[in-house]
């Protein structure tokens, strides 16, 4: 029980970024005594710190609290389809120290190496202290991530060596650290929950345009990560066309299916960063119609999704620039008033706020998550 009301302290200040003792036991409901044993237990451990007193007409003036970013620290890593990032994250979930990688295509033992090198790194400049203050790394990747081989343009048995590979297990043994691995797209859905838009809605299903499309879901202000922790895999939704055939989403919603547009008339196309805002506007003449498919097929995944679950939202975020996802939101928001949605309820269509940090920060953020805080609808329950 006291481990249960010291997360719930911490989220209740996470949630509102600082809080006073009588506020905290208001929106608990636990007595101000036990609020301040908690509160003194929190300090000593570090992970509160005290801010100015603020004075009011009358009485004690009241002293907030809030997290306290050298708290707690986790490191994030994302493994990607053609990049691979590191950051280490504070306790208010700000990346500080980032290293970065870009390639053709994942080959597990470089990745290793490159994660390997980056989180000792990072550690290296943390003090002693702050070192000690390390609770895990947490690694958000795709789900069978050796599948579609084809689709990147590589040999299958460039990918097959993920299917047995032991990265955690190799990385936690390099660097020291407890190793989690994540779901990226259900990691970045978790990002968006905690430090972004998401948390305005009680339920809605996140699209992650990368390379592949990925997503998540959140129902009742909770992250649900399914029973193997691939819940809403939204790339691999399947499509019947007139002719009879069948396609995922990710053939069509994907920087995937705009690398493949850009290749068919560019020797470079497959090799373009598209994590670099110039190239959107280089290859502008391809953009353009990639992003009426890509709005049509979104469009689409989003009402088939809320003739499941009633989501209040649908949230779209990605590696491309700000400009570019404003573009695809209204597109979307536009094809979703022209297609058959007889007997759904449209949901708000926005735009994610952590763009290409949103899979690292998530991945880093769940360890956080889960060692100190409670999900949002307890959290909320207690606000109201």
């Amino acid at each position: 029980m006291k481990a249960y009301n010291e997360r719930l302290v911490l989220s209740l200040v996470r949630r509102h970024g600082s809080l006073a003792k009588a506020d905290v036991s208001r929106l608990s409901g636990l007595s101000a005594q036990a609020v301040t044993v908690l509160i003194r237990g929190l300090e000593e451990d570090q992970l509160l710190v005290r801010g100015e007193p603020r004075r009011g007409k009358v009485g004690q003036p009241s002293i907030p609290l809030s997290l306290n970013p050298d708290g707690a620290y986790a490191v994030g890593v994302t493994i990607g389809r053609r990049s691979a990032d590191v950051v280490l994250v504070d306790f208010l979930g700000q990346v500080r120290a980032r290293r970065s990688v870009g390639y053709r295509w994942p080959d597990p033992e470089a990745l290793l190496q490159f994660a390997i090198a980056g989180v000792r790194e990072l550690l290296a400049a943390l003090s002693t202290g702050q070192r000690r203050r390390v609770i895990g790394t947490g690694i958000a990747m795709p789900g069978r991530i050796w599948e579609w081989p084809a689709e990147l343009g590589v040999p299958e048995t460039r990918l097959e060596a993920w299917r047995d590979s032991r990265f955690a297990e190799l990385l936690s043994d390099a660097t020291d650290t407890v190793v989690f691995v994540y779901n990226d797209g259900t990691s970045a859905c978790g990002a968006e929950l905690a430090f972004g838009e998401g948390v305005q809605y009680h339920d809605f299903v996140y699209f992650f345009v990368a390379t592949f499309i990925g997503g998540g879901i959140v129902l009742n202000r909770t992250l649900y990560p399914g029973r193997t922790g691939n819940a809403a895999t939204l790339g691999t939704m399947v499509f019947t066309h007139d002719n009879g055939s069948t396609t995922q989403l990710l053939h069509h919603a994907s920087v995937l299916s705009l690398e493949q547009r850009v290749a068919k008339h560019t020797p470079e196309g497959r090799d373009v960063n598209w994590q670099a805002p110039e190239q959107w506007v280089r290859h502008r003449a391809d953009v353009e119609p990639w992003l009426d498919t890509v709005a049509h097929y979104l469009a689409v995944a989003i009402g088939s999704a809320c003739s499941i679950v009633d989501f209040e939202a649908a949230i779209i975020d990605g590696i491309f620039p700000d400009d570019v996802k404003v573009d695809l939101v209204a597109r979307v928001q536009k094809r979703l008033t022209e297609i058959d949605q007889k007997g759904v309820t449209s949901p708000d269509v926005i735009g994610g706020s952590l763009g290409q940090t949103a899979r690292v920060l998530g991945g880093a953020s769940r360890v956080m998550m889960e060692r100190y805080f409670l999900n949002q609808s307890v959290l909320f329950s207690s606000v109201s």
